[in-house]
């Protein structure tokens, strides 16, 4: 029972364990009658006991209805973690808006209390007598001329009153700037929320989520275990918001990729002419294109470009259009690189299985190139990635088959281009030409970047490495260097690749042998034959295969191959003849078998009586 006809805010408080903030809305919600008292220069609120036996006790957790306890109000581990870790002990402690508020008070006060203790000295002087101004005219008089006489402050604090004054110069120390920091800045009460451990607990469970629930669907959940009424959503969300570290939310709802993204600190790098030159550093990597094109066997799909950069001007030094990541494909645009530009230093490379290949690593050993790989999952490492977005922002998104970089840029057109304007879709020609053109132009536009100062990528790396100071290979040891090699077994149509027959000319001769087999990825109209011992035999050339209306081209090379043979074939025979016209079976038979002469048994030379023919006979045994 109430005792009282008449409460006040912080009665209401104790009495229901309700926080101001739901008594108020209680008392908005049902229309309370209050009565407002002055007490000093404050007003309160005094509301009916009747309004409140109504409307509030029935609420309470002793009444009738059995209203779910209401936890108090206690600090959360993370902001009393927060609160140790951040404590207030300078101005600097603060933000700007809080720091020059404070000096901007210390200040008005520091002035103020010179007046006053004037004033003190006046009024001890005049002995009791009255003096011709008061305390109020010296507060009046500091009010009136304060605009004009504190700009720079009154711009930051704004108008002032008698109260706000002697308010400030209670707090004002002339040692501590920090007392007037506003009190919201170092209030004790931050932090404080109307939770239990157990519901923080829960909190954390659904919202630090990988999934990134939203606050509202927390509260939604929390709802259904508490209770309909068991807390407000401002409660939950001030408590998202303001307690749990934005770090700390971040971790466990990104992922670790975006996480390390986001918060992992980076080098970075100078690349002024004193850190690296021109030609020092050529980067690479790969890009998937954002267009659809049509490949050269016809079907339409997406490309992708291997493009080794310049590290230090930013300049595209060489590229390979290809279907995938290969090894051929990597090595091919360096050679081109190199062709043009000579050879660099250093080469910094992905992480691939194409760039990480035994083929890779021993041409880049045969080059004498020192080989960095790039960290896995960190672009930022590679500014190649930068000059990928310039294209697609300047050259791809331009195709009428663009694609975008992810599903969310996709056009929604883009099916009905592939099915219904084919036609109008790049070939692998087209794609190349426009790829050359585009290099081109990228490599002559200014560059904002460090190190760059204005100039184009072509005119730094023309000055910081010209040719006359270019290390260029010559050809044969460039193209060597480059040549790619596998092993294959002669069978009677020649050798076999890429689903080709190449031939020779005497090719039969190694039938059932393996050979050496060496190729260039741009041009395999020849192939390089070589002994298991390295010797070269011949340069193979692909075979066409017979058509059924014509195939008298095959036949009479097939012919001319058997010609060719038996002409081979006749040389040796008399290369094994000896002078004097010695049989080469018998070559065969002195070498293989040794000669020993018996004599026959008894029995034989009876029956060997009465013929021409010697008693003896030649009995061999093999060695």
């Amino acid at each position: 029972m109430l005792t009282k006809t008449e409460y006040s805010m912080d009665e209401l408080v104790e009495l229901t364990g309700f926080n101001r903030t739901k008594i108020l809305r209680i008392a908005k919600q049902n229309k309370f009658k209050a009565k407002q008292v002055k007490e000093g220069r404050v007003w309160k609120n005094y509301y009916s006991a009747i309004d409140i036996e109504k409307y509030i006790l029935p609420m309470m957790p002793n009444s009738v209805k059995e209203a779910e306890v209401i936890p108090r109000k206690t600090k959360s581990q993370l902001v009393k973690l927060i609160e140790e870790e951040n404590q207030i002990t300078s101005l600097h402690d603060v933000d700007e808006k809080a720091r020059k508020t404070a000096i901007a008070k210390w200040t008005l006060c520091r002035d103020l209390t010179f007046i006053l203790n004037k004033y003190e000295r006046a009024k001890n002087h005049a002995q009791g007598k009255r003096l011709e101004y008061s305390i109020s005219d010296i507060y009046s008089n500091f009010i009136r001329v304060y605009p004009e006489k504190y700009k720079g402050i009154y711009e930051t604090i704004g108008k002032i009153s008698e109260a706000s004054l002697r308010r400030w110069l209670k707090s004002f120390d002339k040692d501590e700037p920090m007392k007037l920091i506003q009190g919201n800045q170092i209030s004790k009460t931050k932090g404080v929320r109307l939770l239990s451990s157990e519901q923080r607990d829960t909190v954390h469970k659904l919202y630090l989520n990988p999934n990134k629930p939203t606050i509202a669907q927390v509260y939604k959940r929390m709802e259904g275990i508490y209770g309909i009424k068991f807390l407000s959503y401002e409660t939950i969300r001030n408590y998202i918001n303001k307690d749990i570290p934005q770090i700390l939310k971040d971790k466990y709802r990104m992922g670790m990729k975006e996480f390390s993204d986001t918060y992992d600190t980076y080098v970075k790098r100078s690349y002024a002419p004193d850190s690296i030159m021109a030609n020092d550093l050529w980067v690479s990597d790969g890009h998937d294109l954002e267009f659809m094109m049509r490949c050269p066997k016809g079907k339409i799909t997406s490309g992708k470009i291997i493009v080794w950069q310049d590290m230090a001007t930013r300049m595209w030094v060489s590229y390979t259009l290809v279907m995938e990541e290969t090894t051929e494909a990597i090595l091919n645009a360096l050679r081109k690189g190199i062709e043009k530009y000579g050879k660099p230093r250093a080469l910094y490379t992905d992480n691939g299985k194409a760039y990480r290949s035994e083929k890779t690593e021993e041409t880049y050993a045969n080059l004498g190139l020192k080989v960095i790989n790039a960290i896995p999952y960190n672009a930022k490492a590679k500014p190649i990635e930068r000059t990928f977005r310039n294209f697609k922002e300047s050259c791809a998104v331009w195709s009428k088959a663009y694609k975008g970089g992810h599903i969310m840029e996709r056009p929604e057109n883009l099916k009905s281009v592939v099915k219904h304007q084919a036609d109008n879709i790049m070939d692998w020609r087209d794609v190349t030409e426009v790829l050359d053109q585009w290099m081109i132009w990228y490599n002559n536009q200014k560059h904002r970047g460090h190190g760059m100062n204005g100039r184009t990528p072509q005119e730094r790396f023309e000055k910081e490495c010209p040719i006359d100071i270019r290390e260029y290979l010559p050809n044969d040891i460039l193209y060597e260097l480059f040549l790619y090699k596998d092993e294959r077994v002669v069978g009677q149509h020649g050798i076999t690749f890429e689903k080709q027959d190449y031939r020779w000319e005497n090719y039969q001769m190694y039938i059932g042998q393996k050979v050496t087999i060496k190729y260039d990825y741009d041009n395999i109209s020849e192939i390089l034959v070589y002994t298991k011992e390295g010797k070269l035999i011949d340069i193979a050339k692909p075979v066409d295969m017979a058509n059924f209306k014509n195939s008298i081209p095959q036949i009479k090379e097939a012919q001319k191959a058997k010609r060719n043979v038996k002409k081979t074939l006749d040389k040796y025979h008399l290369a094994l003849a000896e002078s004097d016209n010695l049989n080469t079976l018998d070559i065969f038979w002195e070498d293989s078998v040794k000669p020993k002469q018996l004599e026959a048994p008894p029995q034989m030379i009876e029956q060997l009586k009465g013929h021409d023919s010697p008693i003896t006979i030649e009995l061999y045994e093999r060695r």
